[in-house]
């Protein structure tokens, strides 16, 4: 049993330098945001010190850092806290305020922080202070409209991300977000994320996903949402199926890869009797935020999935 769990973490050691292997030259902001959509946070995170050294008056440069800390916390909440989240998040924020008072982002990505800490209050005034920010008839803006619609749908996502079910605050600003720019991609994401997660409407879900996959076919993102949405369902044929169109363009999307390592896994466990037995149990691992559940087979090593 030690050889072969010894064996384990070498084969995964040795996948995840595979999947890291070139990344490390990342120089754009996108290349550090797909690298933190990846759950490459390590490899992220130097990206975004690099990028910061070379553009410390970038203020986007800070909020797409401090989300990293966001996503990391829900990609293993286990492994951290939300005060501890809050806190690596809000340092980045700040700074990004600082080095650009006009950016309304780090506005929202403070606003998410509070939201993470149940903190209402301070959410919406930093919210109302992030919409000031963005053109409206009094302060008569000249803001890219592709800029201000990226500033809404991440308003949107601050909701989701954080669990708080405030879909009048969601879809308002999805919809302002699609009035200005209606063939981002993302507006759909975080739709379908809203739908699944908030409101455990499916069929809303994957036909936003759908809607997103056909405006940027070349984005593995809403390809994965639908195979995690699949996986929820439990038609794991279906899942393997979605991320085989991923895999092949997108081969170094380790959260695609761990994803399908999973449902395989799950796959053998129903063939072999142990996902129906009674020593099997689903355990909540973290909140709805996350996209996590825990199994449990008792007297078999715990297995954690991620949805």
């Amino acid at each position: 049993m030690r050889t072969k769990t010894k064996t384990t973490i070498i084969l995964v050691a040795i996948v995840a330098s595979i999947f890291s292997y070139g990344t490390l030259a990342a120089q754009t902001l996108q290349d550090a945001i797909r690298l933190t959509q990846s759950e490459q946070f390590e490899n992220a995170d130097k990206a975004f010190q690099g990028l910061i050294s070379q553009q410390p008056q970038n203020g986007t440069n800070f909020f797409y850092y401090g989300d990293l800390y966001i996503r990391q916390y829900m990609s293993d909440s286990l492994s951290s806290t939300v005060k501890k989240m809050a806190s690596d998040a809000a340092i980045q924020f700040e700074k990004g305020k600082t080095a650009e008072a006009a950016n309304p982002l780090n506005f929202i990505g403070l606003g998410e922080v509070a939201l993470f800490q149940k903190d209402m209050a301070r959410a919406q005034s930093l919210f109302d202070q992030a919409r000031n920010l963005l053109p409206n008839k009094q302060n008569k803006l000249k803001t890219p409209k592709e800029i201000q619609a990226t500033a809404y749908i991440k308003l949107a996502d601050a909701y989701v991300k954080s669990n708080t079910n405030d879909t009048a605050a969601i879809f308002t600003a999805l919809r302002m977000a699609e009035k200005l720019n209606p063939k981002d991609f993302e507006i759909y994401l975080v739709e379908g994320d809203a739908y699944i997660y908030l409101l455990n409407d499916g069929s809303s879900a994957i036909r936003n996903y759908n809607t997103a996959a056909k405006l940027n076919p070349k984005s593995a993102a809403a390809q994965l949402k639908i195979g995690q949405l699949w996986k929820r369902a439990k038609n794991y044929d279906s899942a393997l199926k979605q991320l085989k169109l991923i895999m092949l363009p997108h081969t170094k999307n380790w959260v695609s890869y761990m994803l399908k390592q999973e449902i395989r896994q799950m796959q053998k466990l129903i063939s072999n009797g142990f996902w129906n037995s009674p020593q099997a149990t689903l355990m909540p691992k973290c909140n709805i935020s996350t996209h996590c559940f825990r199994l449990k087979i008792t007297p078999k090593p715990e297995i954690r999935l991620r949805i």
